[in-house]
């Protein structure tokens, strides 16, 4: 019996693979750039991801919808999506399976640097066991990851009609193709880097504040406060006594419903910078949002976590149905911010004249600032 299942197969021989990086997109957490061929670790970072998988299949193709030539320069096959209006990883995906030479694809996403070294084999393996025509990836925190997947290429047509009927989400599409869940055990590997802050600081992570956070957020916001006091409304010695817990009001739904969410830049453990984002609450009003408390701690400022923050933020703001407006303020004096906010979209409206008091003698201006959907 033992000798039986010796010879079962344990993965699907590599030659049965075609890999597919999956480049397309916007990139509006990064700017408008193409994510793809910005540089990490001295490569550009789909580099990484080609020397990851290549080891893993038969052969490689890259899926692109802008820079095709720059992308042809390492070597492998370029798809252009048959759509130019950015329909999504499935319009990668679909002209993966289509232009596939072998009777599997397994698909990753180009902005992962660290993709698991045995990705196909553990993918490979469910399937052979279990059955079925998708296998996708499930990382250690429990979060799937569906741009991580093995596909057979018989789903060209169901692919090609769920698109034709709308459909853009990869994890809705693929449940209802029966895809197996394979658990791997490492969450890093799956990590991808959204910002070009995380692309300059390896190791960086821009994501949701959670309760754990607290702490370092309010350390990070005394600090501000000290450094910067014409920055804030708020004065340092009052907020000193706050708690830690007190900023709940920052997580989502905090601020009795109108925050949406707030962001924080963390590395080793440390929050470097942080950015809220509310929502007004009245019915005429509720298609307006408001970035507040947005801050870097001062000795990791002009490496780019601001904008990456703020970019974002706005990645997320878009993805919210209703919003149309995002405002904020900034200190008419704060020149670095400003331009920060313009290189982003913002547009001046109005200034408020000495809106702020620093103390009995001397006032700042506050400008307004407005980005329109």
């Amino acid at each position: 019996m033992q000798a039986l299942l010796n010879t079962l197969p344990r993965a699907i021989p590599r030659a049965e693979i075609t890999g597919l990086v999956l480049a397309g997109g916007e990139g509006r957490r990064m700017g408008g750039l193409d994510k793809g061929l910005q540089d990490f670790a001295g490569q550009p970072l789909v580099a990484h991801a080609l020397a990851r998988l290549a080891p893993q299949v038969g052969t490689v193709l890259i899926s692109a919808n802008r820079h095709l030539d720059a992308y042809a320069r390492f070597g492998c096959p370029v798809l252009a999506d048959a759509s130019a209006d950015f329909h999504g990883p499935l319009a990668g995906l679909l002209e993966g399976l289509r232009a596939a030479p072998t009777p599997w694809v397994l698909c990753v996403p180009c902005d992962v640097p660290t993709l698991p070294a045995d990705l196909a084999d553990h993918l490979g393996a469910a399937l052979l066991h279990h059955g079925g025509r998708i296998a996708m990836a499930v990382d250690g925190g429990g979060r799937t990851q569906p741009l991580f997947a093995l596909l057979h290429t018989g789903l060209r047509e169901p692919l090609a009609a769920a698109l034709a009927q709308g459909e853009r989400r990869v994890e809705a599409w693929m449940r209802s193709q029966g895809a197996r869940c394979v658990g791997f055990e490492s969450t890093e590997a799956f990590r991808n880097l959204n910002t070009r802050a995380e692309l300059a600081l390896p190791g960086l992570e821009l994501r949701p504040m959670i309760e754990a956070d607290l702490p370092g957020y309010k350390t990070l916001r005394d600090a501000m406060l000290q450094a910067f006091p014409d920055a804030f409304v708020s004065d340092e010695a009052t907020e000193r006594q706050r708690s830690a817990a007190s900023y709940a009001t920052r997580l989502p739904g905090g601020a009795q419903g109108a925050c949406l969410f707030s962001l924080v830049a963390m590395h080793r453990g440390r929050v470097l910078g942080a950015v809220t984002v509310e929502r007004e609450q009245r019915g005429k009003k509720c298609h307006i949002a408001h970035v507040v408390g947005m801050m870097v701690a001062p000795e990791w400022q002009g490496r780019g976590i601001g904008r990456s923050l703020i970019e974002a933020a706005l990645a997320r703001l878009r993805g919210q149905a209703g919003v149309e407006i995002v405002t904020l303020s900034v200190t008419s004096s704060n020149a670095a911010a400003t331009h920060l906010y313009r290189q982003c979209g913002f547009v001046t409206y109005g200034r408020l004249p000495r809106a702020i008091r620093v103390d009995h003698a001397r006032y700042e201006d506050q400008d307004l600032m407005q980005l329109t959907f």
